[in-house]
């Protein structure tokens, strides 16, 4: 199946056979529910999420969000960051930040459909702009605003490799839009079951290790997922040799008090709601105290059913894999493991143990030997070449382009975005998703004659200079990579289509998406936005608009 950005209780819209056959296509509100005789049981299907809360009578009400909580880093940002510190405590406050874009359907011509589900739709979309992107449209209902403002705030502050990116955000008469990047190597659970054979413990170590990263990243940031499972594992690259996934659906995905250590009663019950999917959800989660440490157990499942294609816990229905979850105990059989490393056996425990105090947090399973069979995986003419390419780029010292190069890097190859994808990974120790400009090794001349410029494109931290993913992938952007016509387009991107040119309003919705949409700096987006508009026009002209002739000149000099 194609890009699965799977929907809060979605189906996919071609459906697979489920492990076990459903007699009704959604899990109802029947869990609580009896007959005269005996009690109702619902069939399962892995393949969906559920808000248990919801659909089960039983289940006490819990909090739906999680405490507010301060951000976790405390950068100074710089202005091309996307890093948010403002209290969303609520969904009003979290409204407020939204910029929605009006018309998608101008701007996109939906291809076909990926993914239905009770909060909405997903739609593979191409630009009608020439750009000749492809992209995962979802759509959710204005009725269910409370979902659309959750997954909203959660994924706009993601900015890392194995995340899906979100672009922009629209809105028409009936629904919201969520406009994100496209892996059109379909989902991990798809994968699994095409494959000649057993997957190989590499490749096994190779996709858990970018899940495990990407996880660590959404910690550190605040939230929890919630939602870990094959079908929210996205295929973004995959060669012989090598294989890029991303994290989608952030429908589920809460914050989590960080104020708490993990280890603290009042952090172990960060969440009170019962969400999930039925064969990845903790015991800890039925018991409706948790807090991010769910994800780890998701992840160990996950893990398992990789090389077993199966799940550890397994019932007829929904309330005997509950039970066998909570009551139950792991066990490997031999003729599934015959052929897998102990170490591996080792990490699945300590993922899959039911105190989430003893459980591994992600740093702490990324350190496990397991992974030692691709650590150390980069080559020295990436760093090299790495090197090069961000010094040139220093050098060129001009927001503008750098701006041009944020959106002309969505089009990069597959290829070249994977091995930078890697390299970041390597170099990101700390999973914060922030890459230090020392650790580049650049040279320290190049550095000191372009500060001014480095300091509004980086994060400042304790005298140190940070890079996000996506500047870091900006300026390792060549335009002699790219055509004429991608240069053009993006040109037709950041212009008004009304007018035919970029004037300042352009350039100031176009940078929040990158900036703090926050009251204090609205001024200093406003400046910013004057001042790229007089990077590109000619010298002495007092206008403040971008003519094609502008840009096309402007353009030229980086050749």
């Amino acid at each position: 199946m194609g890009n699965q950005h799977c929907l809060s209780a979605c189906k996919p819209h071609k459906q697979e056979k489920p492990y076990f056959q459903k007699k009704q296509s959604t899990f109802s509100a029947r869990r609580n529910t009896e007959k005269p005789q005996r009690k109702q049981k619902e069939r399962l299907s892995n393949k969906e999420s559920f808000d248990f809360e919801s659909v089960c009578q039983q289940v006490k009400r819990g909090d739906i969000t999680s405490r507010s909580t301060q951000q976790c880093s405390n950068h100074e940002h710089g202005l091309f960051s996307q890093i948010t510190q403002q209290d969303h405590a609520s969904n009003e406050s979290t409204n407020s930040k939204v910029q929605l874009q009006e018309n998608i359907h101008k701007v996109y011509e939906f291809q076909k459909l990926i993914g239905e589900g009770s909060y909405g739709v997903v739609h593979m979309a191409v630009d009608k702009k020439s750009l000749g992107q492809a992209r995962a449209i979802k759509s959710i209902k204005k009725l269910k605003e409370s979902q659309f403002l959750n997954e909203y705030d959660s994924l706009s502050q993601m900015d890392h490799p194995n995340i899906v990116k979100l672009h922009q955000v629209y809105q028409d008469e009936n629904d919201y839009h969520l406009d994100m990047s496209f892996c059109n190597g379909g989902d991990l659970s798809s994968y699994l079951k095409n494959l000649q054979g057993s997957i190989k413990e590499e490749t096994c170590a190779k996709i858990v290790y970018q899940v495990l990263k990407a996880v660590s990243y959404i910690h550190k940031k605040g939230f929890a997922h919630r939602d870990i499972k094959a079908e929210n594992i996205l295929i973004q690259y995959q060669d012989c040799n090598d294989i890029s996934i991303q994290i989608c659906d952030f429908g589920f995905c809460s914050r989590i008090d960080m104020k708490e250590d993990s280890k603290d009663l009042k952090r172990l019950n960060s969440f009170k709601k019962m969400v999930g999917s039925p064969y990845y959800i903790a015991p800890e989660v039925i018991k409706q105290a948790y807090n991010e440490k769910c994800d780890m157990w998701s992840i160990g499942i996950l893990l398992y059913f990789m090389v077993t294609q199966t799940f550890p816990f397994l019932g007829q229905c929904t309330d005997d894999v509950l039970e066998s979850i909570t009551k139950g105990g792991l066990v490997f059989k031999q003729t599934l493991w015959s052929n897998y490393s102990k170490d591996l056996q080792d990490l699945i425990k300590k993922l899959v143990t039911k105190s989430p105090i003893i459980r591994l947090s992600a740093d702490d399973a990324l350190d496990h030997p397991f992974f030692s069979q691709i650590k150390n995986d980069s080559d020295i003419y990436l760093k090299k070449s790495v090197q090069c390419s961000m010094i040139n780029s220093f050098k060129k010292n001009n927001l503008f382009f750098h701006l041009c190069m944020k959106e002309l890097s969505q089009n990069m190859k597959s290829q070249s975005r994977v091995s930078l994808n890697k390299f970041t990974l390597n170099l990101d120790n700390d999973n914060d998703g922030l890459l230090k400009l020392q650790d580049l090794k650049l040279n320290a001349d190049a550095l000191s004659e372009n500060q001014d410029y480095i300091e509004q494109i980086c994060f400042q931290n304790k005298g140190q200079s940070y890079l996000s993913y996506s500047d870091f992938i900006a300026l390792n952007t060549d335009i002699n990579d790219f055509s004429k016509q991608q240069i053009w387009n993006i040109f037709k991107t950041l212009q008004n289509p009304d007018k035919g040119h970029i004037d300042r309003q352009c350039l100031k919705n176009k940078l929040k998406q990158y900036c703090l949409e926050d009251d204090e700096f609205f001024g200093v987006i406003d400046t910013l936005a004057l001042k790229l508009i007089k990077e590109v026009i000619p010298e002495g002209q007092d206008r403040e608009y971008i003519t094609f002739c502008d840009y096309s000149s402007f353009v030229n000099k980086f050749k």
